[in-house]
């Protein structure tokens, strides 16, 4: 019996260990294979442009991929190359000379929980010079060998790919990153005998479109701000937008509140981090939702005080201003992301019974009924001055990574939404999922975050990593979301320079007039309306340059637009001149001077980077200064200026001040504080002689007095 019980117990156990061989130990195969990249050199690329960004997060070691030690199931172990985002790696191992390849394996650490995932596609590319590259296996989706999700446990998945023996001096390995990807051991087996013929069609590793999102690629849709809609009980003001709010981005407003021109030309409403009154959520994260969670923010968007009826009071009010005629602006609407394991959703169809989200078909039967609900509602409340385009993606990256059926998800409900006349947008964040099969999937537009203003680790260099946004969406065919951070409101100079080179970026690279773009700026009123209405002028800057965005005429010239300029100048007594201080473009400048002239005060405009000096009242003669430009806190230029006035008697003998001439900034400059000295003096010394009388004068008063009162007794 217990003989029964060891071999029924080993039998047990054989089992398991066939059962978890994809993350066991590498396996034996036959003695004349040969691991072919043992000790061999191995180089790296991403497929999203990362190295004035994100690659600083990288941990690449090449010797260390062949040298045949096996990393454990730890994240601190030595052997393990590490990768952060950026979409996917390309591994290349030169094997030295040409040969035969039959298999490829590597080895992923994973652990979902910590943010760690093996790759959920990898494939081989062969070549014979290094250049021209040609596919060779690919394993892609929920097929094995990818690792399952087993909680906070760490574990390793092997993947083995067998090929059809192929020739081969350098082999590719190419996978993706979802955020961290861990291999530590990349091996190639063949030999060198009987080696076919070279591969002839060849393909790209990652593609690329070099191009970004077309300008006209949304149907004339431009510009799309981003307001909040939904569910806010503790400030309803986040998700209640009104037609004054509107009226200052749909419109141009100068600073006196007159509307002059177009602005956005659409406008799409978000969920409030998908807050609703079940305390599920709306998005893809949080708790499960119910039916009546939807028709809140559909009650909120289609709101006739607020949102939908404000836009389109707004969008009237717009057209009349500015003399058009059936101008429209265009609205995409948020579609709610619909989990699974909610068996009493709400009744759907009508037939009396609540439906429930089981399964994946009631995803897209749930998805079908909102936006079907949204056009109801929209064609029952007429708006005259808005056109109804599209959905929002409500998703910032498909990550497969919280149900397995996102990317499914994502294809099916732009095809729904498709069938009803309108367009899908994507706005992922950085490197986000997605990105590089976008249009694989069916989405009609993907318009990429550069996170600049909110992530820290890009924010040591804010030129390098838009530098690589660029590139980036280049590749893939992206638009751009322009962000702003609600800190601008109390922190400008820092924050307000982060949204600067957004903007800086944009107009040296294409991005500006070559894409479409939405544009986050915080719920409620948001920064935008916020810079508008403001008085201080460097929040009111924001303001304009975004407008100036929008029409396409921001100028950020390379070099700052340094240009030579007049330094010598003649002057009338009294004559206040003007001249160029030497830069161009929307840059923000601060003047500086760095040597007062003796002989006046000179002040500088920052608008229209010109300095004017004005001569001191009887001066003639010849009189300097210097200055200096500084932008971003760095000098980028400094000049001398001379200035020779001439003298007279007109101006010498003038009683008065010129009324339009303005005080310098920090007082009297020059020869002028010698006379403002001299006046001072002789005033204290007036004042001095008037005490000095009074004195005497009632001295000699109450001498009298006593001398008129007799002995009375009066002092």
């Amino acid at each position: 019996m217990f003989g029964t019980k060891r071999i029924i117990n080993r039998l047990l156990a054989a089992v398991s260990a066939l059962l978890l061989l994809p993350f066991a130990a590498p396996r034996a195969f036959a003695a004349e294979e040969s691991n072919l990249a043992r000790g061999k050199t191995v180089s790296v690329s991403s497929d999203a442009a990362n190295g004035r960004s994100y690659n600083e997060l990288d941990r690449f070691a090449p010797e260390k991929l062949t040298d045949g030690v096996y990393g454990k199931a730890d994240y601190g172990a030595p052997e393990w190359n590490k990768f952060y985002r950026a979409v996917g790696r390309t591994l290349t191992v030169d094997l030295g000379e040409n040969s035969r390849v039959t298999r490829v394996r590597a080895r992923f650490l994973h652990n979902r929980a910590a943010g760690v995932t093996s790759p959920r596609r990898i494939s081989v590319f062969v070549s014979q010079n290094g250049k021209d590259f040609s596919p060779a296996k690919t394993v892609s989706g929920g097929e094995p060998p990818f690792a399952p999700d087993r909680g906070d446990k760490t574990e390793i998945a092997v993947y083995e790919l067998s090929l059809e023996p192929v020739a081969a001096r350098f082999v590719a390995l190419h996978f993706d990153v979802t955020v961290n990807t861990f291999i530590d051991e990349m091996e190639i087996f063949g030999d060198r005998e009987d080696i076919p013929a070279p591969p002839t069609e060849f393909a790209d590793i990652v593609k690329n479109e070099n191009a970004f999102f077309p300008r006209e690629g949304l149907g004339g849709d431009h510009d799309i701000v981003l307001f909040h809609a939904g569910y806010s009980p503790e400030d309803e003001k986040l998700v209640n937008n009104t037609e004054e709010q509107f009226l200052a981005y749909i419109g141009y407003r100068e600073k006196g509140g007159k509307i002059t021109d177009t602005m956005f030309d659409s406008v799409m409403f978000l969920t409030l981090q998908g807050k609703c009154p079940s305390g599920g959520s709306l998005t893809i994260a949080g708790g499960k939702t119910v039916m009546s969670d939807w028709e809140t923010l559909l009650d909120s968007c289609f709101s006739k005080e607020y949102n939908l009826g404000a836009l389109d009071r707004a969008a009237g009010e717009l057209n009349r201003a500015l003399g058009f005629g059936d101008r429209k602006i265009s609205v995409y609407l948020t579609v709610p992301y619909p989990k699974t394991g909610t068996p009493a959703f709400g009744d759907i169809d009508g037939d009396g019974q609540p439906e429930g989200i089981n399964g994946y078909g009631d995803c897209l039967a749930v998805t079908e009924w909102f936006i079907k609900e949204c056009i109801r509602r929209w064609d029952g409340a007429g708006y005259e001055n808005l056109a109804f385009k599209g959905f929002f993606c409500n998703s910032e990256g498909l990550t497969c990574s919280r149900f397995e059926y996102e990317e499914r998800y994502a294809a099916d409900a732009a095809e729904i939404m498709r069938s009803y006349g309108k367009t899908c947008v994507m706005i992922p964040y950085l490197h986000g999922e997605g990105i590089d099969r976008y249009r694989e999937l069916g989405l009609d537009a993907a318009l990429m975050q550069p996170n600049l203003s909110f992530n820290e680790t890009l924010q040591d260099d804010p030129e390098g990593a838009m530098l690589d946004f660029a590139e980036t969406a280049k590749r893939f065919g992206l638009g751009m979301e322009m962000e702003i951070a609600d800190g601008v409101r109390w922190e400008p100079e820092k924050l307000g320079a982060l949204y600067e080179q957004y903007l800086v970026s944009a107009a040296q690279s294409g991005l500006m007039t070559g894409t479409v773009h939405a544009y986050y700026n915080g719920a409620g009123p948001g920064v935008f309306y916020d810079c508008c209405v403001s008085s201080d002028a460097a929040k009111r800057r924001f303001y304009d340059l975004t407008y100036k965005f929008i029409k396409g005429t921001l100028e950020y010239p390379e070099n700052y637009g340094v240009h030579e300029t007049q330094t010598e100048f003649s002057a009338a007594a009294r004559e206040r001149i003007t001249g160029d201080a030497g830069v161009s473009g929307d840059w923000s400048f601060t003047f500086k001077t760095t040597r007062n002239p003796a002989n006046g005060y000179v002040l500088f405009n920052e608008s229209e980077k010109t300095f004017s000096y004005t001569p001191d009242r009887k001066f003639a003669g010849t009189d300097g200064f210097e200055y200096a430009v500084l932008c971003g806190g760095k000098e980028i230029l400094r000049s001398e200026i001379t200035v020779t006035v001439a003298g007279g008697e007109a101006a010498s003998s003038e009683s008065s001040e010129p009324a339009s001439r303005a005080l310098p900034e920090n007082g009297i400059t020059g020869a002028n504080r010698g006379g403002l000295r001299t006046a001072v003096y002789a005033a204290i010394g007036a004042l001095a002689l008037l005490a000095g009388a009074a004195c005497v004068f009632f001295a000699v008063k109450k001498l009298k007095k006593r001398k008129k009162g007799g002995g009375n007794g009066e002092a």
